[in-house]
């Protein structure tokens, strides 16, 4: 699953685009959370549905970005 001498060998482009692909991951999912829980959220978007949906959608699209991020950077095709 994780090869860690892979990821030493990544060049620090690399290596920093990974770290900022995975901080997106966790902003995106916070700001799904924030939409589906958050109390004061309704103020900005009056609709209870249109909220929870919203909320829904951002956290679907963080699990595509990790999904695509650990296909790429994590997997290993020689395995």
């Amino acid at each position: 699953m994780f090869n860690l001498k892979k990821f030493q060998q990544k060049s620090p482009k690399q290596r920093f685009l990974l770290i900022l692909g995975g901080v997106m991951i966790v902003a995106y999912t916070v700001l799904g959370c924030l939409f589906l829980f958050h109390d004061p959220m309704e103020q900005v978007i009056r609709q209870e549905g249109l909220r929870k949906i919203a909320g829904v959608c951002i956290i679907l699209y963080a699990v595509i970005r990790f999904t695509k991020l650990r296909y790429i950077y994590l997997e290993d095709p020689e395995e």
